[in-house]
């Protein structure tokens, strides 16, 4: 009875926890606060725009020039195919996953979040998560990656909206979400020895040190300032006659 009353209170804080999540951004959407949402309406348009632009000849060699990013590319490479490659889906990962992925999980965070907030942890993730590729090959198999893995492009939006997502798991403490995000991403790690898997984890990471680091420093602006207490330091306040 103990064990059950115990897996009942888990699932009702995760049920209030999934409310939490996708609750508000759903309000958002019902009562038309598109400017609330428009994370989850511009980024699908894109990863659908840039997919079919991949499959025509002139498309293809846009997409490759101004949107993969791979991880030995050079500085100035890398800045110019930034903004786009946030949106170009992976090559293994089909285009109406990354359309849904980028919808809910974007778009819900900039609802919770704010765009700003939403923008940077996605976007320090993926860029942290593309040129880890050179960390993986320096550390080698098999915890690392073997050479020719620096050639290969990254992984797409997938790893913005892990980092989102562990945001959200450290920001809103949800245990049943750390839980789930470990289980896959462990799962991924031992049964796919690739590139992505490796970027994932450091998509994660990325999002949970950026939560717990705003959350200290929230902590740290509204810690109350204590006066100096002169007495306590035995020093005599100074008193002074009239001029």
């Amino acid at each position: 009875m103990t064990g059950r009353a115990a897996l009942g209170r888990m699932l009702r804080a995760a049920g209030g926890d999934a409310a939490t999540l996708v609750g508000e951004p759903l309000r958002a959407v019902r009562a038309g606060e598109w400017r609330r949402y428009w994370f989850g309406i511009v980024s699908p348009v894109l990863v659908l725009a840039l997919w079919l632009a991949f499959r025509t000849p002139e498309g293809h060699a846009f997409v490759r020039y101004w949107g993969i990013m791979r991880a030995d590319d050079p500085w100035p490479d890398t800045l110019r195919r930034l903004p786009l490659s946030l949106f170009a889906p992976a090559h293994l990962l089909p285009a109406w996953t990354a359309m849904l992925q980028v919808a809910v999980v974007f778009g819900g965070a900039q609802v919770l979040l704010g765009a700003r907030r939403t923008f940077a942890v996605g976007l320090g993730g993926h860029i942290l998560g593309t040129l880890s590729a050179r960390l993986w090959v320096w550390v080698g198999p098999p915890l690392g990656l073997a050479p020719h893995w620096l050639h290969f492009a990254d992984a797409g939006p997938s790893v913005a909206a892990v980092s989102l997502g562990a945001y959200l798991m450290v920001r809103y403490r949800l245990v049943w979400l750390a839980a789930a995000l470990l289980a896959f991403h462990v799962g991924e790690w031992v049964t796919v020895d690739g590139l992505s898997q490796r970027e994932h984890v450091v998509g994660l990471l990325t999002g949970a040190t950026a939560a717990v680091a705003v959350g200290a420093w929230r902590r740290y602006r509204v810690r109350p300032r204590v006066p100096f207490d002169d007495a306590a330091w035995g020093i005599r306040a100074e008193v002074r006659g009239p001029a």
